[in-house]
């Protein structure tokens, strides 16, 4: 299969249909030595789809009630513990859930929970 092609087709589909996202990594206070060093919050916009749960895959344990999730073209990493905000409201990413078939990173698909 040209997954590369796979990859392009996807992109371009997110790019078209899809909106940009602000993702926002670190932020918060690390200890170092003993010595409290404060870490600024780094923002980058990434372009995605909102997904929203089927009923039958929320468990309440895994995926929970207002979890969303997200589709997510792969030019930027994905962490858990990022923060992802959609409409207004951020979320902290769960699962970065990578769709990687054949070592070609095609998309994330985050778990997402406010």
């Amino acid at each position: 299969m040209d997954y590369e092609g796979a990859q392009r087709r996807l992109i371009d589909a997110v790019k078209r249909n899809g909106i940009a996202y602000p993702l926002i990594r670190g932020g918060g206070v690390i200890n170092e030595n003993g010595v409290e060093v404060e870490v600024p919050e780094v923002k980058m916009d990434i372009n995605g789809l909102v997904i929203a749960y089927k009923l039958s895959e929320i468990d309440g344990s895994l995926i929970q009630s207002g979890d969303i999730q997200l589709i997510v073209t792969p030019e930027k990493e994905i962490r858990i513990g990022d923060h992802i905000e959609v409409d207004g409201k951020r979320y902290r990413v769960e699962q970065s859930n990578p769709i990687k078939p054949a070592n070609v990173l095609l998309a994330y698909k985050p778990q997402l929970r406010a």
